[in-house]
């Protein structure tokens, strides 16, 4: 196999810091948004109940 001389290797750019933290927090927003609008579509529908800790010993007091 043949190896190119140092000079003529193309090394791949690495982004600075900064850069990584926006794509990281342009994605976190992105992911947010998807979830807010996923569950915004059962918002006001009562699906949801008010207390969750009630509801789970609603529905065990079933198994009893």
């Amino acid at each position: 196999m043949q190896h190119l001389p140092e000079e003529q290797v193309q090394k791949p750019a690495v982004p600075d810091e900064q850069a990584v933290q926006l794509d990281i927090a342009a994605k976190l927003e992105a992911r947010n948004k998807a979830i807010a609008a996923a569950f915004g579509i059962l918002k006001g529908k009562d699906v949801f109940p008010e207390d969750g800790l009630e509801y789970q010993l609603e529905v065990r007091a079933e198994w009893d």
